[in-house]
């Protein structure tokens, strides 16, 4: 190694220039007794490692972390560099991989001892815990809950699903956890994920936070398992405040993923947050949620809504159909029912559905367009069968359903002295009249 004018180069910089001020604890020693050496073995260590060559820069390092630990913080970061490595290296032998671990985790704790930044620095120690499975699961969840407790709304985003999946777990098994402590330690990790989500703090994170709240939330099922559970979770937070935004969201994310939809508070809070944000799915839950309470043509209302800010076609072809069997089924108003499933088909090219659901309101017509017996009332069958034939002419997949309703309204056709007396000739067109309108063709039921 060549050093010479260079070394102490580096000496004056060091001893000048490196006078670390973070390095904050009176008995966390600079540079010890032999400043010189410490520089040189900074030096020696340095050039190894940037050579990846840590079996030679690791006799160098430890002088320099047991003599002079409050040199340089880079110190710590190139340590944790090279005994992950030589823990990967030895991962087939337990006992190596045990004691390079505890040096590991001193590492981490000495950082901390010299240069401060504990909710940092255990965010990293308690991963490399995770990460090595070193400790027991209530230690890590210690080290992490302490992590978060130091760092509040800048807790790394990383350490929030480790964090919540120890509690989990210990509660499950060791029952040294209770659920409500789990459900309050989640509203923690909640706050911080909203802090770091809104768009308003400029979190350079923001996606990856928002990554782990759909991992947290996949894991918030193992703990909640009633609407009970689901509403304690946000109850103290929607009091204090029920017009946050992003509380809303979670609230309702949350009860929907827990089909906790029938409680009142779920409309309460899906209406709030469709005032802030509109969107197509809001205004759906919103029309399923009124409409069960018999408000109909607020269901209506709202499910149009939903049509018209949704985007993707196949979902905005279901909430036609959907619409259209609001108005027949609530409304008794066959004709914008139509007008609907058409609509329907119109947005979704070969879906078959809405041609069924028509040609079924024409089966059920009989007693709207007669007296619900004989030959007025038994035309409707014509058209209902065209619907049914059209039906799996655009989507041979629903075929079978198609025939099966075929084989059951063809014997409600006219017979053929229906029509004889009635001076018709089976082929000839006719028009159905009543609300349904439509041209057909004239056919008698087989006997």
């Amino acid at each position: 190694m060549k050093f010479g004018g260079l070394f102490f180069g580096i000496l004056a910089a060091l001893l000048l220039n490196f006078h670390d001020a973070q390095a904050i604890k009176s008995n966390c020693t600079k540079w010890g007794t032999d400043s010189v050496r410490s520089v040189q073995e900074i030096s020696l260590y340095r050039e190894f490692f940037k050579q990846k060559n840590f079996d030679d820069a690791i006799r160098h390092w430890r002088y320099v972390f047991k003599n002079a630990p409050g040199a340089r913080k880079q110190t710590y970061i190139d340590g944790v560099k090279m005994y992950e490595s030589f823990i990967k290296k030895h991962k087939e032998d337990k006992e190596k991989r045990k004691l390079l671990s505890d040096t590991l985790m001193m590492i981490y704790d000495q950082r901390i001892k010299c240069y401060g930044e504990k909710g940092n620095v255990l965010s990293r120690k308690g991963m490399a815990m995770y990460k090595y499975r070193y400790g027991t699961k209530e230690d890590l969840h210690n080290v992490l809950d302490e992590a978060i407790r130091e760092s509040g709304n800048a807790s790394k985003y990383y350490v929030l699903y480790p964090y919540l999946l120890t509690a989990v777990e210990i509660m499950k098994k060791e029952e040294k956890l209770t659920k409500e402590e789990v459900l309050k330690k989640y509203q923690n990790v909640a706050a911080i994920l909203d802090h770091n989500t809104d768009p308003a703090n400029k979190s350079k994170n923001a996606e990856k936070y928002a990554a782990q709240r759909e991992k947290i939330d996949v894991l918030l099922k193992e703990i909640i398992t009633n609407c009970d559970d689901a509403k304690a979770v946000f109850a103290k937070r929607y009091v204090e405040e029920p017009d946050n935004e992003k509380l809303l969201q979670s609230i309702f994310d949350l009860l929907k993923n827990t089909k906790c939809t029938d409680d009142p508070i779920f409309l309460e809070v899906t209406m709030k947050l469709f005032e802030k944000q509109q969107k197509s799915n809001l205004a759906y839950f919103i029309s399923k949620k009124v409409g069960e309470q018999g408000q109909h043509q607020d269901a209506i209302n709202y499910l149009k809504k939903a049509i018209e800010l949704e985007e993707d076609a196949n979902t905005k072809a279901n909430y036609y159909l959907e619409l259209a069997s609001i108005y027949s089924s609530k409304l008794g108003d066959y004709g914008s029912a139509r007008s609907q499933a058409l609509k329907a088909a119109e947005t979704k090219s070969g879906w078959g559905d809405p041609y069924l659901f028509i040609g079924d309101l024409y089966a059920s017509s009989g007693k709207k367009c007669g007296p619900g017996t004989g030959f007025e009332s038994q035309v409707v069958s014509w058209v209902a069968v065209d619907m049914y034939l059209k039906a799996k002419s655009v989507d041979p997949s629903i075929s079978d359903k198609a025939n099966n309703k075929i084989a059951i309204y063809r014997g409600f056709f006219p017979t053929k002295e229906d029509i004889f007396f009635r001076g018709l000739k089976e082929g000839d067109p006719y028009t159905v009249a009543c609300w349904i309108n439509k041209s057909t063709t004239i056919r008698a039921r087989k006997e």
